[in-house]
């Protein structure tokens, strides 16, 4: 598998500061291979996304890219991390309606 969000060179600091997002790749990526039990609760972000990611939910995912050659790296990260939320199959979004009683 390749990694998705690879920074230049093998820096732990910057594994633990995208812990987080790491573990989002992990839910997205069992998704999108239809897994019957994705990795929800290993950090406080895919936990609290949880009902974003599932059902019948309407998802936008927003990317920042910048054309400077400094940041060419993290901009082909952002783009294959868009790109691998874009293969996640949510479901259709319905409209609910509240009645109040």
């Amino acid at each position: 598998m390749d990694n998705i969000l690879a920074p230049l060179g093998n820096n732990f600091e910057w594994k633990f500061k995208n812990k987080s997002l790491s573990t989002l790749v992990d839910v997205v990526d069992a998704r999108v291979n239809f897994s019957r039990s994705p990795p929800y609760r290993n950090s406080t972000l895919t936990h609290v996304l949880r009902d974003a990611l599932e059902a019948d939910t309407k998802t936008v995912l927003l990317v920042c890219a910048r054309s400077d050659p400094e940041d060419i790296q993290n901009t082909a990260n952002s783009m294959r991390f868009a790109s691998k939320m874009r293969k996640v199959v949510i479901g259709k979004a319905t409209k609910r309606h509240i009645t109040m009683a």
